[in-house]
């Protein structure tokens, strides 16, 4: 069934500040040259946390525009820490017709590669009842859907965007479930049917799995499908 996603936005001046950004999108298809040098840290000092050495370079990035595994947007191998321009790039995620993955705004396209998932689950929410939604790395806010997929490497992965994009659960969602996998009663507790293990969330069970996939393609069989 579809879900619809919704999108979340802050407003006002802050919605006006991204004017500066989101103008180069309307213009040709350069606009990346143009607009990302810019962006760059020239130096350690620009660099807001400790933390962001961690990938203001990465010599084994592909040319041209890439998503990390660890959630960063970079360009030629060099971080962008512009975090308007970060947020842009996460919202005008695609599919090109064949598939591929580019930023875009309906007018003009980059392609893109990812080292994962396309996007990040950024945040877990529970409503009054215990129903699980999630907040994406676009912006939007949709239901838990499921499965959850839990990989080779423990990261946990969930089909998003009506099964057609695949989503990496940031680690502070991940641990969210975790604890509630912990607590042991409830909600979170793994329950076993006809159709393999699921997690109760409030009124529903998302179905768990372990696996592997390409997650930078659609999610097919046999992690697409009905709920348990």
């Amino acid at each position: 069934m579809a879900r619809k996603a919704r999108r979340e936005t802050s407003g006002g001046a802050d919605a006006n500040a991204d004017n500066d950004v989101e103008a180069p999108l309307s213009s040709p298809l350069g606009w990346l040259k143009l607009v990302i040098p810019s962006m760059l840290p020239q130096h350690a000092s620009e660099m807001r946390d400790p933390r962001d050495h961690q990938e203001a370079r990465r010599p084994d990035a592909p040319a041209g525009l890439y998503f990390s595994r660890q959630g960063h947007w970079l360009h030629d191998g060099d971080r962008l820490f512009h975090e308007r321009l970060s947020d842009l790039l996460h919202r005008h995620v695609r599919r090109d017709d064949a598939g591929g993955l580019i930023v875009t705004t309906g007018r003009d396209a980059v392609p893109f590669v990812c080292e994962d998932c396309p996007l990040v689950v950024r945040e877990l929410r529970f409503d009054d009842v215990g129903d699980a939604s999630i907040r994406l790395s676009d912006g939007t806010v949709e239901g838990l859907a499921g499965p959850i997929v839990v990989g080779a490497d423990d990261r946990w992965r969930v089909p998003v965007r009506d099964g057609t994009f695949w989503a990496l659960l940031h680690r502070n969602s991940t641990q969210q479930l975790e604890a509630l996998l912990d607590a042991g009663d409830g909600d979170g507790v793994v329950v076993g049917d006809d159709a393999g293990l699921a997690l109760r969330l409030g009124s529903r069970r998302i179905r768990m799995v372990t696996g592997d996939a390409d997650w930078r393609a659609p999610p097919t069989s046999p992690y697409v499908g009905g709920d348990p």
